[in-house]
């Protein structure tokens, strides 16, 4: 494998999913095509690619000084698999005409985004720079595994893969696992995932916090800080991406 560390999260998504009842589902932003998975009406799915050097300095950061230069940088693509063909975001939005894959959403977002409306927005990234990969452009029906791609200007890619979770309802929806060059970065608790299907079996031991520790490869993940309770004290030996950042780091 190459040289590379990857920090990830999902935001919400890897710590809880969210649960809406028909009356309090929030309104789509977008008409959802036939070919995507049935029922799916709310998303609660975020990732953000970030790219570092072995300190953890920003290489998308024009004022960072391991920035790769605007040339290189501005020759990042960030792909997704759709139809069996690698295409970008804003594409699969032409096709269906949704402004919100629109190419102001391509290329690298800075870590806040000023607004007419709501004035600056914390993009909740830790200051990093990062490019949208958001698995929700390519869910298709009985397929809830999508793969997204990193291609540089020399060719290199990194293959981000994604499998979603859902109950059997189509309501609850977020990260099961993620792989990065097909290792393991994250996966979802087997008793939570059961807990949220509603079918967490008398036997386990729903006391124990350690049972709902989901996995984080500890290689991929440099921010990690203690899980607490409403008092301040650790669940178990549960840890978490540090300020619950939707982020994916990739050290090159």
């Amino acid at each position: 494998m190459k040289n590379l560390v990857v920090f990830a999260f999902i935001l919400l998504a890897f710590s809880s999913c969210s649960k809406e009842s028909e009356e309090s589902k929030p309104e789509t932003p977008y008409q959802i095509p036939d070919d995507w998975v049935l029922g799916q009406e709310y998303f609660n799915i975020a990732l953000r690619i970030v790219i570092v050097d072995q300190t953890l300095q920003d290489r998308l950061n024009p004022e960072s000084p391991a920035y790769f230069g605007k040339a290189y940088s501005e020759g990042i693509e960030m792909l997704y698999l759709y139809k069996g063909k690698k295409i970008r975001g804003y594409e699969i939005g032409l096709m269906y005409k949704y402004e919100s894959f629109s190419e102001v959403w391509e290329g690298i977002q800075p870590p806040v985004r000023k607004t007419v409306d709501h004035g600056v927005i914390d993009r909740n990234t830790l200051g990093y720079y990062y490019f949208n990969a958001d698995p929700v452009y390519v869910l298709k029906d009985n397929n809830l595994t999508t793969y997204t791609y990193l291609r540089y200007p020399d060719g290199e890619e990194d293959e981000i893969k994604v499998q979603i979770f859902e109950t059997e309802g189509r309501i609850i929806t977020c990260l099961d696992k993620i792989w990065i060059n097909n290792e393991l970065v994250y996966a979802l608790s087997e008793d939570r995932a059961l807990s949220y299907l509603g079918i967490l079996p008398d036997s386990a031991d729903r006391f124990n916090p350690d049972s709902y520790q989901d996995y984080y490869n500890p290689k991929y993940y440099p921010f990690l800080v203690p899980e607490l309770d409403n008092e301040g004290r650790q669940l178990g030996q549960r840890v978490v991406p540090k300020y619950g950042t939707p982020i994916v780091v990739i050290m090159k």
